[in-house]
C-alpha cells in the first residue's frame, strides 16, 4: 500500500465530519489535525524537528495556509546553512553579503545553488537529525481566517521530486531566490534589528506546489 495513502486512509477521512471546517478556540492546527485523521497521532514534543505529528510509524508536518499565502518552512544563519551543506562554501561569502551586509544577491551564486538543490530541498523541508517528516499536511483557510476550505496531505518525496524540476533564479529585485512558483528563499530582516535578522529564511506557498497525487479533502460544501 502506498505510504500516503496507509498514513491518512482516504476512504475514512472523505467521510463527512462534524464540525470539520471550523477551530475550536484555542485549539491549535497540529492538535486538530491529529484528532482529524486519528490513528494515534499525537503532537510531537520535540519542536526542534519538523514533525508535528506522529504515532510512531509515520511523521507529518502541518502548515495552516491560504491561497497564495507563503509559509516559513527553515531559518537560520549562514554559517549553520553551510556548516549542513559544505557544497556551498564557494558562495558563503557572497550569501553573508546580502544577509549580513544588505547587498544584492550575486548571480554567481546560482550555478552552486543549482549543484546543492537537492541538499538544499532536504535541509529547509526535512531538517536533520533521525526524526523527518514523511508527509507534509496543508490545511488551507478561507481569506478572512474563519473557515478550513480543505486539508490536503501529500508525501515528502513528492514535495522534493516536485521542486526539483527547476532550476534556481533571482527576482528582479534581486533579493529574493525563487525555485519555481512555490519556493523561495531571502534575508529574513525584520526582528527588530536583532541578529536574527540576518538569517536565511526559505518559505513556501504551498497552494502552488505542483504535486503528483496529492490526497486532497474538501471541508465546506
Amino acid at each position: 500500500m502506498d505510504i500516503l495513502t496507509g498514513a491518512v486512509n482516504l476512504l475514512y477521512l472523505s467521510q463527512k465530519r462534524v464540525n470539520a471546517s471550523t477551530a475550536k478556540r484555542g485549539y491549535s492546527e497540529e492538535k486538530w489535525v491529529a484528532s482529524y485523521i486519528e490513528n494515534d497521532f499525537r503532537v510531537n514534543d520535540d519542536r526542534r524537528s519538523k514533525v508535528d505529528l506522529t504515532n510512531g510509524h509515520m511523521n507529518i508536518q502541518v502548515k495552516k495556509s491560504k491561497a497564495r499565502q507563503f509559509q516559513q518552512i527553515s531559518r537560520g544563519t549562514v554559517d549553520s546553512l553551510v556548516s549542513v551543506i559544505p557544497d556551498l562554501q564557494p558562495i558563503e561569502s557572497l550569501l553573508k553579503e546580502r544577509c549580513e551586509h544588505k547587498k544584492y544577491f550575486d548571480p554567481c551564486i546560482i550555478e552552486t545553488l543549482n549543484a546543492s538543490k537537492r541538499e538544499i530541498l532536504e535541509h529547509a523541508l526535512l531538517g536533520h537529525g533521525d526524526l523527518k517528516p514523511d508527509v507534509l499536511c496543508i490545511t488551507e483557510w478561507d481569506k478572512r481566517d474563519a473557515t478550513r476550505k480543505k486539508i490536503m496531505f501529500v508525501a515528502m518525496k513528492d514535495v522534493i521530486e516536485s521542486l526539483m524540476q527547476y532550476d534556481f533564479s533571482i527576482r528582479d529585485s534581486k533579493t529574493v531566490v525563487e525555485l519555481g512558483p512555490s519556493f523561495t528563499f531571502q534575508r529574513k530582516g525584520g526582528d527588530g534589528g536583532r541578529k536574527s535578522a540576518n538569517d536565511i529564511q526559505f518559505k513556501i506557498v504551498p497552494s502552488l506546489l505542483d504535486v503528483t497525487y496529492p490526497v486532497v479533502i474538501h471541508l465546506t460544501h
